[in-house]
């Protein structure tokens, strides 16, 4: 049972979104630091990431994927059953799946536009409370724990294009400064990094190829970020992280 003074130690680190370009950089960052790490992928897509991470696992790494729709309760709760009867329990858990898309049109209409918000309500919101709530219980039960998640500047700083992923990264947001209000009292740790701006991945560069991006944030320091949150300690937990590139 964790005490007031003592830090996470690196145990079972569960990781969502591990085909994205942000897994690409965390993952290793945290295997080589002793995390052993639990990988979801959409289902289908388990052999393409776990190929992506077998030169870590070959080099001695205890990295295992799993194939799971994070949007789907039934389904985290089997895959992250799965995960607990194979691995473990999770120490924490870095919430890296999301989606983004532009739009919906202001002239939209009612049909598109509640089509837009339900997709990115599943991808942003859905998909982090269905993973949080499959590796609460344990955390709880052992008053320790730690979970990261990625917010966006869109929730904060409105810009034209993007209002269904704005509502749904504003919806995680609030929803992990309650959850974290909730449960920090009881030893588990919530916090949430919030980008100011794109991050420099092969992803960015492919999607904004005329971009500047010296003024991107390196995947290094989202890494190193992830690990700070997670190595933090009762009484003085992180909740929220503002990184930018300048």
């Amino acid at each position: 049972m964790s005490t007031p003074d003592e830090s996470l130690a690196p145990g079972l680190v569960v990781v969502t979104g591990a085909g994205g370009d942000l897994a690409g950089t965390v993952v290793p960052y945290l295997a080589q630091r002793g995390w052993r790490v639990a990988l979801t992928a959409r289902p289908g897509n388990e052999g393409t990431t776990a190929a992506r991470f077998a030169a870590l696992q070959a080099s001695g790494a205890d990295v295992r994927t799993f194939p799971v729709d994070l949007a789907s309760p039934a389904a985290v709760e089997a895959a992250f059953a799965k995960v607990r009867a194979e691995l473990g329990k999770a120490t924490a858990l870095v919430h890296l799946a999301g989606r983004f898309e532009g739009g919906p049109a202001a002239n939209a209409g009612p049909s598109a536009t509640a089509a837009a918000l339900e997709r990115t309500l599943d991808g942003n919101l859905r998909s982090a409370v269905n993973a949080i709530s499959a590796v609460l219980p344990d955390m709880l039960a052992a008053r320790s724990g730690a979970i990261v998640a990625v917010g966006a500047a869109a929730a904060i700083s409105p810009a034209p294009g993007s209002v269904a992923y704005a509502a749904a990264k504003g919806a995680l947001v609030a929803y992990l400064r309650s959850l974290a209000a909730q449960v920090g009292k009881e030893g588990v740790s919530v916090g949430c990094i919030m980008p100011a701006g794109a991050f420099d991945t092969p992803g960015n560069h492919a999607a904004m190829p005329n971009g500047d991006a010296s003024g991107w944030i390196a995947a290094s320091a989202f890494a190193e970020a992830v690990a700070f949150i997670l190595s933090r300690r009762p009484r003085g937990f992180v909740h929220e992280l503002p990184l930018s590139a300048r």
